[in-house]
């Protein structure tokens, strides 16, 4: 073998364990040479010059290290040392990740529930806003139905007032009317001595019609009552309206026949109808025929 060629059992101390990585990294130019055409040339050769045997455990990593020491190269690391390191590596990354993760997850939930709570509630504020305006809608709706009925009996009202002073002024106008004046008798003299009335009586109309004008109020709790006096005593005509009206209009109907003697207004409590117990204010018998 000449000083180019290579012999490859040159190496087997370094494999064996015999020669040590600091003493390999002190050979020669030539050996230091050798090593480096070992790099490429070791494993073929091996095979084709010795008989296959199986190598010694860590031979492979030992040749590695004498490589890199001899040729100034980084130590070479076997796969499993570089997996674990990439997967230490990789490991904080990983953690990294997981709370960014977990931090997004929990940023979202809180932000759906914040967006939910937040749709009930204005779901529920609009709903009071609804009942709101439905209550104000349906108390409007009472008051208006409550003021047509008012004003449908103020119009029914002002209907009957209206035809039963036509019939009044029909009556006063109608001729052949009869008429009886009332004037003031008694305490009524002093106290209301401009108070009178007038009883309008027309065989051809079917109501009769009183009139009083300059009357006091009464009292709290009586009222002004009408009667017809005749041969069997006084008969009870009706009550007088209350002020500013004091006026009575009623049917001639069972009074037509009555031979009359007078007529007069008390003073009398609600409800007695027999025959007057209060106090005479208005009399009048003297008839007179109006052509």
């Amino acid at each position: 073998m000449t000083g180019n060629e290579f012999d490859p059992t040159g190496i087997l101390p370094i494999l064996d364990g015999e020669i040590g990585f600091e003493e390999a990294a002190a050979l020669t130019d030539g050996e230091a040479e050798t090593l480096r055409r070992l790099e490429i040339e070791t494993l073929g050769l091996l095979a084709s010059t010795l008989e296959p045997v199986a190598p010694r455990a860590g031979a492979r990593e030992r040749l590695y290290q004498a490589l890199a020491v001899s040729s100034n190269l980084a130590p070479v690391v076997s796969l499993a040392a570089v997996r674990a390191e990439r997967t230490a590596a990789a490991a904080p990354v990983a953690r990294t990740g997981l709370r960014w993760g977990l931090a997004a997850g929990l940023l979202i939930g809180a932000l759906g529930l914040g967006t939910a709570g937040w749709l009930v509630l204005e779901q529920t504020r609009v709903e009071n806003q609804l009942a709101r305006v439905e209550g104000e809608r349906a108390a409007l709706v009472a008051e208006l139905r409550e003021r047509e009925r008012q004003l449908s009996a103020e119009r029914e009202a002002r209907f009957g007032e209206v035809s039963r002073r036509n019939e009044a002024l029909q009556l006063v106008a109608t001729r052949g009317v009869a008429v009886c004046p009332l004037r003031p008798v008694g305490q009524a003299t002093t106290l209301q001595p401009d108070s009178f009335a007038v009883l309008y009586m027309a065989p051809a109309q079917r109501t009769w019609y009183v009139k009083a004008s300059k009357l006091a109020p009464p009292p709290p709790g009586r009222t002004y009552r009408v009667w017809f006096e005749s041969e069997n005593g006084p008969v009870y005509v009706g009550d007088l309206r209350p002020a500013p009206d004091y006026d009575l209009q009623f049917e001639a109907a069972g009074f037509e026949a009555l031979v009359m003697k007078g007529v007069k207004v008390t003073l009398e409590l609600p409800g007695q109808h027999s025959e007057p117990i209060g106090p005479m204010v208005l009399f009048g018998d003297d008839k007179m025929m109006v052509l």
